[in-house]
């Protein structure tokens, strides 16, 4: 794995690059490629004395390993980012669409401008989408956000591009950060005291 690794990812970015596409992921692989260098290195020598008993773990790393884990978790209850929960590449994210009520009301999928102008897709979460419908909406736009996750979510949300409906709606959606930022802090805290 530790020449696999990278010649599978660098091979990934000469591909890419080559191509002129997807320029969002050439740094990911290359810090992979480096990652998979470091973690399947051949361990340093430890003299006998120097060694930790198997049985006895670091808190701050058990604290870390279950941070890692359980923090995707959040995802499905509306307190964590798709991308950072390990989500990428599913059909259970957030997905825009701008409706409008002129000639029919139809609702095609939202043309947020990010890969011409920042090269990377736009992450799918519903502060992101309402962000960018703010900047780009027209007169009697809506904007629909279906499937952003199945525990937190009723469905389809509609926002109109009306201030009044959007401040009701932002109001609605805001999410519950403090809470969670205290929970985090806590569990830091007892970390800390563990070591």
């Amino acid at each position: 794995m530790r020449v696999v690794g990278p010649v599978f990812h660098v091979g990934i970015v000469l591909t890419l690059f080559r191509a002129q596409w997807n320029a969002a992921v050439w740094p990911w692989n290359l810090a992979l490629a480096a990652a998979a260098i470091l973690l399947f290195r051949s361990p340093a020598p430890v003299a006998d004395h120097d060694r930790r008993p198997a049985d006895r773990r670091s808190p701050v790393v058990l604290g870390a390993a279950a941070l890692f884990f359980i923090y995707p978790l959040g995802f499905y209850v509306g307190h964590s980012d798709a991308y950072l929960s390990h989500n990428l590449y599913s059909s259970n994210t957030a997905e825009a669409s701008l409706c409008t009520p002129q000639p029919a009301s139809r609702c095609s999928l939202a043309p947020f401008p990010t890969w011409d102008r920042l090269h990377v897709p736009l992450p799918p979460e519903r502060r992101l989408f309402i962000a960018f419908f703010e900047k780009i909406c027209q007169p009697g736009q809506s904007l629909k956000i279906d499937g952003v996750c199945p525990v937190a979510s009723s469905g389809a949300v509609a926002i109109t591009s009306g201030p009044p409906a959007l401040r009701r709606l932002l109001h609605a959606l805001r999410p519950t950060w403090a809470g969670l930022n205290d929970r985090l802090r806590a569990a830091a805290k007892g970390a800390r005291a563990w070591s």
